[in-house]
């Protein structure tokens, strides 16, 4: 039996071995074929010619192989001086030469949709409004991109890749499946190859090789198609390796464990009152400190300790210091109480007390030493607005998020912000007053509002920011915002006691107070914050407590579980006994979280999430997006990915990994036609210094865990990678 081998009609010889594999991937398939020396002219043009070369292989017993468009791209010395090795490469060497910019479905912003009150009930998934931007679309439809015009473009545009559209081909192997994949935001701005594999990487499970005429062939991995390649292959031949198939039930995992990290919105309160002002919170019932930062360079407190400039300190603790308490004129041996009388009164801006405390520092001996302006300006700022999560809450808390579980605007995954529920005032402008006459309302100074209440489904929003100042010392600030319209001129961080309303005559006489001078009296009560303050405010916490896997949240996953979201060619394997031990899937914070809504019913079981007291939670009806069934949970008016579904895809790519299969490697006499498909990604074809021809095929012991993506539902998909869902 001769076997033909040929390089564009010269022959290859026979002292060295010949071989030309075909391999998915971007990048070239490089070979080195051996040719006689007197032939090189024969072979090599003047100036080459690209794409122009044909490898042909015959023994005249099966298919031929032959490949074509391959291109010479190196002369090298051969083994002797009688030969030279001639170094070929198939199409893909060009696309490294190739620069390709290109933006698929780039999103532009929209509109976004605000719940309209915190608690709100579940609601329909909100109208998503980011759009494409309109040049980031196809040409050809108007459309968004979708996979396959996508992959058209970046390989047979003329200023891309510049194939012939005759030339790539979609194998049938993608099925239905690959045209509803979504892409967004896919920008490309890189060499040709690098660009065609960042494309690849938007469609999960989607591979190419280069086919025996040259042409592009894009095929799905997770196909089982290899199996139809051992057909065609025929008979191994004897010490060429074995190919079996294999059951994987010994290993294949009884169950699958997906974890995902717990987001949990807590409750703490503050409350202050005139009986026992600052007492020290209840360090189980997450209580709240109200603090400052130490204005002075070092300050020694009461009860001994040292403390420099930016410690934050009880308000107590700061005013019962002996340097605090040294103050002259107004502030001349103020108890703590009178403190804070003082301090509550002097929010009031018309008596002005702030301007006479500062009058304090110039009063004071060693004023140089003494920043009273410091002082002061602490004490304004971060009085009931800024707050200390008790240590033995703090230390359970891995992190602490200024955001709600909810999603108000799925486009980019931006949270519902924290929400602060206080009693406060708001004080009413000239432009307020001009308003409220208008439409035959009672001008007044300022209005009270209960926001508080043990019960927050009937509490109020205060008009407030919620921030994590410093969330390695438990810092919560609450900053008051006035109205969008201007109608207000401050919010008062408090309820504001005696209020001032007009007198018994004007009253009488339907006259309304404007200015706070206009209606106080001599001997009257002086206004100021109310002596009896209450604050909740609910954020959402990362449990660091306790220090192992029951700080997250398990779904439990079982094969019959997944079985028609795997292809049907693996389903069969998931009848046999799943034997193996459990295995145990980490799903990162960045993809999603099991979000426990607060609820003040289930504070107990909240609790034990972090451990505070012991046990263990009942997650029943806490984590809001486990729901069986569904890609996209709706939540307090806003959307997140289900983790249940989720943690089925999770699993369904670990139980596709255990698939029953074909595994080894194996030789065959050479044959023409036998292409790479499924797990199958690579097939040499050789012809060894014995003369003979050879194929050799190879099948992978273990195959990587297939891409969670290519399992998940659409909806779950678009949520996660925060698809716009609208175009216009």
């Amino acid at each position: 039996m001769s076997i033909r081998a040929v390089l564009n009609g010269v022959p290859l010889v026979g002292s060295a071995i010949n071989k030309w594999r075909f391999k998915e991937g971007v990048r070239p398939v490089v070979e080195t074929l051996t040719i006689a020396e007197r032939n090189v002219h024969r072979i090599i043009p003047l100036g080459g010619k690209i794409l122009g070369s044909t490898l042909i292989v015959d023994d005249g017993e099966t298919r031929p192989l032959v490949v074509k468009k391959l291109t010479i791209i190196g002369l090298l010395p051969g083994e002797d001086p009688h030969t030279r090795r001639i170094v070929v490469a198939d199409r893909r060497w060009l696309w490294r030469y190739k620069w390709v910019l290109r933006r698929f479905n780039i999103r532009k912003r929209g509109a976004f949709q605000r719940r309209g009150k915190w608690n709100e009930k579940l609601q329909p998934t909100p109208t998503q409004e980011v759009t494409y931007a309109r040049w980031s679309l196809d040409p050809l439809t108007n459309a968004p991109w979708r996979p396959r015009r996508a992959m058209l473009s970046v390989l047979t545009d003329d200023d891309a890749i510049a194939l012939k559209e005759s030339d790539v081909f979609f194998d049938k192997s993608l099925g239905v499946e690959f045209q509803t994949l979504d892409l967004e935001n896919v920008e490309l701005d890189d060499r040709g190859h690098l660009s065609l594999q960042r494309t690849l990487q938007s469609m999960p499970g989607t591979a190419l090789y280069v086919d025996e005429d040259g042409d592009v062939v894009i095929y799905q991995r997770n196909s089982g198609f290899e199996a139809r390649v051992l057909e065609e292959s025929g008979h191994e031949i004897q010490q060429g390796g074995h190919v079996d198939f294999v059951t994987n039930e010994e290993v294949r995992p009884e169950f699958v464990d997906v974890y995902f990290t717990i987001e949990a919105e807590v409750r703490f309160n503050f409350r202050e009152t005139s009986s026992r002002t600052f007492a020290k919170p209840n360090i189980d019932q997450r209580d709240l400190d109200n603090v400052l930062p130490c204005p002075d360079f070092q300050l020694n407190l009461a009860d001994g300790r040292k403390v420099t400039q930016g410690t934050w300190l009880e308000f107590a603790d700061f005013l019962d210091s002996a340097v605090v308490k040294a103050g002259r004129g107004l502030l001349e041996g103020l108890s703590v109480t009178k403190w804070f009388k003082l301090i509550r009164q002097a929010f009031i801006p018309e008596l002005n007390l702030w301007s006479a405390m500062l009058m304090v520092g110039i009063l004071t001996p060693n004023s140089d030493e003494q920043d009273w302006a410091a002082r002061v300006a602490a004490i304004e700022k971060h009085f009931r607005t800024t707050f200390r999560i008790s240590p033995r809450w703090l230390d359970r808390i891995l992190s602490m998020k200024d955001y709600l579980v909810g999603t108000i605007d799925p486009a980019n995954g931006q949270r519902a912000p924290a929400i602060a529920f206080a009693d406060h005032a708001i004080k009413t402008n000239f432009k307020g007053f001009v308003h409220l006459a208008r439409n035959g309302k009672d001008m007044r100074y300022a209005t009270n509002v209960t926001g508080y209440n043990d019960n927050l489904d009937n509490a109020v929003p205060a008009p407030a920011t919620v921030s994590i100042s410093d969330p390695d010392q438990g810092i919560i600030r609450i900053d008051y915002q006035t109205d969008p319209y201007n109608l207000e001129d401050k919010v008062f961080p408090s309820k504001i006691d005696n209020l001032p309303g007009p007198g018994v005559k004007e009253a009488k006489k339907g006259r309304h107070q404007i200015t706070m001078d206009a209606t106080i009296r001599k001997g009257s009560a002086k206004p100021s914050l109310s002596a009896n303050h209450r604050m909740a405010v609910v954020i959402t916490c990362v449990p660091a407590s306790p220090n192992n896997k029951r700080q997250l949240y398990r779904i439990r996953i079982k094969a019959d579980d997944v079985r028609t979201r795997l292809p049907s060619f693996m389903r069969n394997s998931l009848n046999k006994t799943n034997k193996g031990l459990v295995e145990e899937v980490r799903i990162g914070a960045g993809f999603e979280t099991a979000r426990v809504r607060w609820k003040d019913t289930r504070s107990r079981d909240i609790e034990k999430i972090f451990g505070v007291i012991p046990g263990d939670p009942d997650f029943n009806d806490l984590i809001i997006n486990d729901k069986p069934g569904q890609g996209a949970v709706s939540l307090g008016g806003g959307t997140a990915a289900s983790i249940r579904e989720i943690a089925l895809a999770a699993a369904t790519a670990v139980y596709a990994s255990y698939n029953d299969r074909f595994m080894g490697s194996k030789t065959v006499h050479g044959k023409g036609g036998l292409l790479p498909a499924g797990t199958m990604g690579e097939i040499v074809h050789e012809v060894g210094t014995d003369g003979k021809f050879t194929t050799s095929l190879d099948l992978p012991d273990e195959i990587e865990t297939l891409d969670i993506f290519a399992f998940l539902n659409d909806s779950t998909r678009r949520i996660i990678l925060k698809n716009a869902q609208a175009t216009r």
